[in-house]
């Protein structure tokens, strides 16, 4: 009898740290966590915005980002952004910042960025406007909204 005691008291512990630990696992795991070390690469815009109207582009619209820069070329449109991310807001804040092109250097640009299901969405104000509350590009807002995938590289496909 002082055996099956033991053994539930065990049990009962054991299980409970189970659900202490469990209890405890990162934030990262939920859903709509952006993870900043999924940023770096390059991606191609697949769905654009501009004030509410499509972005047409050159078809070959291309972001490329670095743990602290995103370069943006389509045709011969290209600018250069430094930026920040707050992870800590929801959703999550990016702060633009124009290095490149000369002309419109320190033009900055408040926006919000998600990465869902393999893509990523960034809305932003380019005219130094007030910061997007949700992903949505209308004529009244002057919102910039850019729907992103993924482009895979040479040294991202497995060996074989």
């Amino acid at each position: 009898m002082m055996r099956l005691r033991f053994a539930a008291m065990v049990l009962a512990c054991c299980f409970g740290a189970a659900i202490t630990a469990d209890d405890k696992k990162p934030d990262d795991k939920k859903p709509g966590k952006l993870d900043p070390a999924k940023l770096p690469g390059k991606w191609k815009v697949v769905e654009g915005m501009k004030s509410g109207e499509k972005y047409e582009g050159k078809g070959t619209a291309l972001a490329e980002i670095t743990k602290d820069k995103i370069s943006f070329a389509d045709g011969d449109a290209k600018f250069v952004f430094g930026y920040k991310v707050d992870l800590e807001k929801t959703p999550v804040q990016i702060d633009l910042e124009i290095l490149e092109p000369e002309g419109l250097k320190g033009t900055k640009a408040p926006g919000i960025l998600k990465l869902e299901g393999g893509k990523l969405t960034l809305a932003y104000h380019a005219a130094m406007g007030t910061r997007p509350e949700k992903f949505e590009s209308t004529k009244e807002n002057g919102i910039h909204l850019f729907v992103h995938e993924k482009v895979e590289t040479k040294k991202d496909e497995p060996k074989k």
